[in-house]
């Protein structure tokens, strides 16, 4: 996960606060009364845990999306209309 451990403005630690954010919005609570709740009160702490973005998901479908791609065998139409095998 890359997630900031500590505020880029003020320096505060927001990383501890990452997981529970996550685990109550996704129960469907509020964002800004969960982050009321955890003691985000500046604005750029606020920023830094809703503007965070786990990459490491995105980074494991990308995976997955290539390794499918090399398993499957790619052919492509040549300019001269003959197809030719991609390895």
């Amino acid at each position: 996960m890359l997630v900031p451990v500590c505020c880029f403005s003020c320096n505060r630690r927001t990383g501890s606060q990452w997981i529970e954010y996550c685990q109550r919005v996704d129960r469907g609570e509020d964002p800004g009364a969960v982050l009321d709740a955890l003691g985000a009160s500046r604005l750029c702490c606020r920023r830094m845990l809703m503007c965070s973005v786990e990459l490491n998901s995105l980074f494991a479908a990308h995976e997955a999306a290539a390794d499918e791609l090399t398993q499957t065998e790619v052919r492509r139409t040549s300019a001269l209309g003959r197809t030719v095998s991609c390895d």
